[in-house]
């Protein structure tokens, strides 16, 4: 079977796509009020939404709003490290509490790590840990000044019917 974007796109309906984005801009609604404004059952929307999450296409979580919460500093660092001892800066990285995204990518950095703290001086320290870590070769930070959206993992629509 082939494992492309296109073969797991047409294992989700436009229901389904609904029903994902609704839970998204809508937080927490009953399986009654999904259906309603969705237009299918309630029995419907409860069998969609235990699919998903079988397929793991769908979590329910809360999503805390960090600012509001007291971590008013966040800060976006690229790294570049020693190919050899990515793994353990990986470990380290993914047990800090503060850090809150990790990602390989293609372009200046190895990896991009999201940072949420409660200050300047929680920054530093982080960094200072960072630049004393063997195998980190170079560390830039941006530092997040304003937020003008922060919805990186939304649906905004579900795809053109076939």
């Amino acid at each position: 079977m082939r494992d492309s974007v296109e073969v797991k796109r047409l294992m989700y309906d436009v229901l389904d796509l609904k029903l994902i984005q609704e839970l998204e801009n809508g937080g927490i609604q009953t399986q009654a009020e999904l259906g309603r404004k969705l237009g299918a059952s309630e029995a419907t929307i409860r069998r969609r939404e235990h699919r998903l999450e079988e397929r793991h296409a769908l979590k329910k979580c809360g999503i805390p709003n960090l600012a509001a919460l007291g971590y008013d500093l966040v800060a976006t660092v690229g790294l570049n490290v020693d190919f050899d001892r990515r793994p353990i800066i990986l470990s380290e990285l993914m047990e800090n509490p503060d850090v809150r995204y990790i990602a390989s990518c293609t372009g200046r950095y190895e990896l991009l790590v999201s940072f949420a703290g409660r200050s300047r001086e929680e920054l530093s320290q982080f960094l200072e840990k960072l630049t004393a870590t063997r195998g980190v070769l170079h560390i830039e930070t941006f530092l997040n000044l304003k937020v003008y959206k922060n919805r990186p993992w939304t649906m905004e629509s579900p795809p053109p019917q076939s």
